[in-house]
């Protein structure tokens, strides 16, 4: 027999699916309304199955949590509080810091939130999915409404393009890792896994981080590498600028461990030394003769002695291992465009003969201590890259005249400003960076020289407000464009080293989340602005906020299994 199905025109509606904050606003109105109307009469008002509405009153009674604790985290605040840690978990946790899901999972377990948000690894994996999925969404809309609003401000300007200084390098983890950073802002435009790290790779890479950004790349700091040279050079067809660690290091790697060896050798021989001039003197105390007596001042003559002789010594080895120091901070003195004493320029003839005295310094100080031909190979190598590091000077120099000169200002307010005004900017980065509270109380005191100089400028008094204003922005501009160190990205690369050492992978999608945090989120300078507010010069929508708008509410533990119908292990 076959059977006929026939249609109804009252089909099955589809359950409505209740969010976890539309949950807890219920049960929170149902228990404030509780005496006035049943749980049928509330059900009907409010469209919600009287089941649906008995199974949430009932999941709190299996609870094991206390009383107070359910009935704040199953209320709407709880909830939110609850939205709020868990976002802020996976961000600090698992971007800004180096630790894996599952520790997050631990964390909220330890905290005793078990009964009200999953622990489990599978559960927070999804959520770091999303999450990383939210942080791509965000900079994509975040990148089209910063780069409208820096299109209008230099159009404002009358400029077209925003000119920058990037600093590159290359990271392993192990996969190769192009990164690219912009100079002043410390904004990352390129950070992106490659096969390959030659010009080509290169040249793809940042054609892609800078594609619909108005800005000119003038200049990139770099190492030596051949390949990131095509791509400078031949590539980007800018300046490539001698990069100042590399110097300093390649003196260091050839005779920084030599000379250290020698000096503590000397030590011990000298401590070995006096431990036998001071055994002797015990002998000498507790002799009974006077033969013995005689003898052993004849042995502690010859025991001082030799303690002189080692002092002398190491004295030596410890004076040739500060004058090679010295020598190699010599050219991180010698390696700027205004004198940081009184704040006057530096003629890259100048910058040249300092710098020529510290390698010829450090040859000196080699030649003295006899050190083999490697390490003096070190030393040659590193003098090559004089001529780049007097050219950088004399690039930045030339750059700043041109910039200067396209503002078409009075003879003295453009006096001002290169004289005054830019060497101001550029001492007050560098009091920041100073590593002695001596060197950066010498700069300030150049600091209130210099301005105690711009205040008696009459032509600078009768400029307007915003006039001043204007020019010293342009100054404080004009003063990053001088890179000496590519530090910036030599510390990126320190950071997802961390990352990859405590997840042992990092993957593109992974890859990207920290580059948006680093852009956007994190507020590590002095003003406590991002990244991106450098970068584009306007703030954008805070990030955090943006999460707890876009991510999902904290998933609810698993409903916990019956031990009966449990798999059992044999």
């Amino acid at each position: 027999m076959k059977l006929q199905y026939t249609s109804t025109e009252n089909e099955m509606q589809p359950r409505k699916k209740w969010t976890r904050d539309e949950v807890a606003k219920k049960v929170h109105q149902f228990k404030e309304d509780r005496g006035e109307v049943s749980q049928r009469q509330f059900a009907q008002q409010h469209n919600i199955a009287r089941t649906t509405l008995q199974h949430w009153l009932s999941r709190q009674s299996r609870m094991s949590a206390s009383p107070e604790a359910i009935t704040f985290f199953e209320s709407p605040a709880g909830v939110a509080f609850l939205h709020r840690l868990c976002v802020a978990s996976h961000l600090m946790m698992t971007l800004v810091n180096p630790c894996g899901i599952e520790q997050v999972g631990t964390f909220l377990d330890l905290a005793g939130l078990g009964e009200f948000i999953a622990t489990s690894y599978s559960a927070h994996y999804r959520y770091s999915k999303e999450l990383l999925k939210a942080l791509d969404t965000y900079d994509d809309e975040q990148r089209i409404e910063l780069v409208k609003r820096l299109k209008d401000e230099l159009k404002r300007q009358g400029n077209k393009a925003k000119p920058i200084i990037l600093l590159e390098d290359e990271t392993f983890h192990p996969e190769i890792c192009l990164v690219a950073i912009e100079a002043a802002s410390n904004f990352i435009l390129v950070e992106t896994y490659s096969e390959r790290r030659d010009a080509e790779s290169w040249n793809d890479a940042v054609e892609l981080g800078l594609s619909g950004l108005p800005v000119e790349v003038v200049a990139v700091n770099a190492d030596e590498g051949k390949g990131l040279k095509a791509h400078i050079e031949k590539g980007l067809g800018v300046t490539h600028l001698c990069e100042l660690f590399h110097v300093q290091h390649e003196i260091s790697k050839g005779t920084s461990a030599t000379l250290g060896q020698r000096t503590r050798a000397a030590s011990d021989s000298l401590k070995k030394c006096q431990e036998a001039e001071d055994k002797l003197k015990k002998k000498k105390k507790e002799a009974k003769s006077e033969q013995v007596t005689s003898k052993l001042e004849l042995q502690l003559r010859e025991a001082a002695c030799n303690v002189k002789n080692k002092q002398a010594h190491l004295q030596e080895m410890s004076h040739q291992q500060e004058e090679m120091r010295e020598a190699v901070r010599g050219l991180s003195n010698s390696y700027h465009p205004y004198d940081l004493e009184n704040g006057v320029k530096r003629s890259a003839l100048q910058v040249q003969k300092d710098l020529e005295a510290c390698f010829d310094k450090a040859q000196r100080v080699a030649d003295e201590a006899g050190l083999s031909q490697r390490s003096c190979k070190h030393i040659e190598k590193a003098k090559r890259l004089k001529e780049a590091m007097v050219a950088t000077i004399a690039f930045f120099h030339t750059f700043v005249t041109n910039r200067t000169a396209s503002l078409n200002l009075d003879t003295h307010i453009s006096d001002c400003l290169n004289h005054i005004l830019i060497p101001l900017n550029y001492l007050y980065a560098c009091a920041r960076k100073a590593t002695t509270a001596d060197r950066r109380n010498m700069i300030k005191k150049t600091i209130d020289e210099l301005s105690e100089r711009l205040a008696g400028v009459s032509a600078w008094q009768t400029l307007s407000e915003s006039q001043r204003v204007n020019l010293e922005a342009f100054a404080q501009e004009c003063a990053t464009f001088f890179v000496r160190s590519d530090s910036q990205v030599e510390g990126r690369n320190g950071q997802l080293s961390l990352h990859h050492h405590g997840i042992h992978r990092l993957n593109s999608d992974k890859l990207r989340g920290l580059t948006i945090i680093h852009n956007h989120f994190l507020r590590r300078r002095h003003d406590n602005t991002t990244a991106a507010e450098r970068f584009f010069g306007v703030p954008g929508e805070d990030l955090f906020e943006w999460l707890l708008y876009s991510m999902k509410l904290p998933p609810r533990p698993a409903q916990k299994r019956s031990r009966i119908n449990s798999r059992k292990v044999l």
